[in-house]
């Protein structure tokens, strides 16, 4: 169980960074000049509200799914993402793991980030689940943990880095695998701030040359992912440091 919450966590805490990330760059007033303004893209999703249907490849081999739906809720004009997905992962020492996921990215009309939802299932002998909730204003978020229909353990912490270490700590992680995983999150030295860019780009998709915007991440000089976005919203093609590749099904 306990590797199976490490791995969870793992990942809880890439998407609270990324919706910090994603806060900083789309929020009105605080986005630099680009070649194609980051928030200029996600107009173009929600304009469309066309879902991505994607395979997840590991060495040219099929891994898992994963759909996203960008759509914009009629009460309030609230923009949001929607996913859904799986995926077999390698974790060394172990049998491979297979994790399912949902959540959704909410943000306002002006697409100021306003929530993050995202659940985790692992499978197998021992079935569990984690539920996790970023509220961006209150910068607080919600862990839950399951197993079966039983809930093992719940807290609310804050999304800094005093946060993370306390949460590790709750789960009943051992300070080397905390020390760990902090020097995976924040890498050595200062950590140099992220950044997202687009720009106009072509894709070859399906033997055609197709006009995209690629959206690429990056901290400290260091490419992590890169994402083309077709003129109708749509994911063409995205590639991770990790070797992971999404593509079109």
């Amino acid at each position: 169980m306990l590797y199976r919450v490490v791995a969870t966590l793992i990942v809880l805490f890439w998407i609270a960074m990324t919706a910090q990330l994603i806060r900083s760059e789309v929020q009105p007033g605080e986005s630099r000049m680009r070649e194609v303004p980051v928030s200029h893209v996600l107009k173009l999703l929600f304009l469309h509200q066309q879902p991505s249907e994607l395979s997840i490849q590991y060495q040219k081999q099929t891994v898992g799914r994963l759909r996203v739906h960008p759509q914009v809720r009629r009460e309030d004009g609230a923009r949001i993402f929607d996913f859904v997905g799986n995926a077999q992962f390698s974790v060394p020492g172990f049998s491979n793991e297979r994790l399912s996921w949902d959540g959704s990215v909410e943000l306002t009309r002006t697409l100021e980030l306003r929530q993050v939802r995202v659940g985790l299932n692992t499978r197998g002998p021992g079935r569990y689940r984690i539920e996790f909730t970023h509220d961006v204003r209150a910068n607080k978020g919600r862990y839950e943990l399951k197993a079966g229909d039983a809930v093992v353990l719940a807290r609310e912490y804050s999304l800094d880095a005093a946060g993370r270490a306390a949460l590790l700590q709750q789960a009943d992680v051992s300070p080397q695998i905390v020390a760990m995983i902090q020097a995976a999150i924040q890498g050595p030295g200062p950590q140099e701030p992220l950044a997202i860019d687009a720009r106009q780009a072509t894709l070859e998709f399906q033997g055609e040359p197709i006009d995209t915007s690629l959206i690429t991440f990056r901290q400290g000089g260091q490419t992590l992912g890169e994402i083309h976005v077709s003129q109708l919203g749509q994911v063409l093609h995205a590639n991770t440091l990790l070797g992971y590749t999404l593509i079109p099904e």
